[in-house]
This record gives C-alpha cells, sequence and structure tokens, in this order.
C-alpha cells in the first residue's frame, strides 16, 4: 500500500512538468464528489488534466476496493496511517531549519498527512 502512494503521487509529478495542474492530484483523492465528476467530465473531453483525474481515480477506486474486501485491514492501516503521520509530524517540528534532515522531514510529513487525508476520504464516502 505505501509503495503504491508513493508510486501514484511520483506518476503525478510526471505529469506536472512544465506547468501546474489546474485539478491537483491531491485535491482529488481528497474530495471524491469532485474526482466522480471530473472523472465523468473526461469521458467525453480531452483534456490535459485527465491524466490526472484517471490516475487519482484509479488510485482511490482501489482504496475503496481494499476497504470492502477487508474492513479490519483497512481500518489497522488507517490507525497506522494515523500513528506514522503523529511521528513524522513530531521529527519535522523537531528538526531545526538549518538541518540537512528538515528537507526530508518536512516531505515524510506532507506525505503521510496525504495518505491520512486520503485514507479519511475513502472512509468518509463509503460509510453512506
Amino acid at each position: 500500500m505505501n509503495k503504491i502512494f508513493y508510486i501514484a503521487i511520483a506518476l503525478f509529478a510526471s505529469f506536472q512538468v512544465g506547468a501546474k495542474s489546474v485539478l491537483d492530484y491531491s485535491y482529488l483523492v481528497t474530495h471524491p464528489t469532485t474526482l466522480e465528476k471530473e472523472y465523468e467530465r473526461c469521458q467525453h473531453v480531452s483534456d490535459p488534466n485527465c491524466n490526472v483525474v484517471k490516475l487519482a481515480i484509479g488510485y482511490f477506486v482501489q482504496l475503496v476496493n481494499e476497504r470492502r474486501d477487508d474492513p479490519q485491514g483497512f481500518g489497522k492501516l488507517t490507525l497506522a496511517s494515523q500513528l506514522q503521520l503523529s511521528n513524522a509530524e513530531i521529527l519535522f517540528k523537531e528538526t531545526a531549519l538549518d538541518s540537512p534532515n528538515y528537507a526530508a522531514a518536512k516531505q515524510d510529513f506532507e506525505n503521510q498527512q496525504q495518505k491520512v487525508n486520503t485514507l479519511m476520504a475513502v472512509i468518509e464516502s463509503t460509510s453512506m
């Protein structure tokens, strides 16, 4: 799961070379209603943003399926991710700005925060 998340982020970054997307991958995977609307729109138009939308919908659907197939395992993953976020936040806050580890600590914190936000969006969208 962690590996897939980081691969998805890396693929997203490759789509962003040279220009900032109007539709941000991070935003889409944490806002399923917008993601669904954009996916439907992309079925009828050709737009550079649709690459990001397709990547985001693929990842989000994978997570929804994981939750459906193993709710207890998904819950454990969510709790573990929240713990990792808490640890990353502590490390980030304790790392001095001039430390050579600052950038890595900040990036790890942001990645963990995105992961938890995405998992929570999956839970919210499938709990109705």
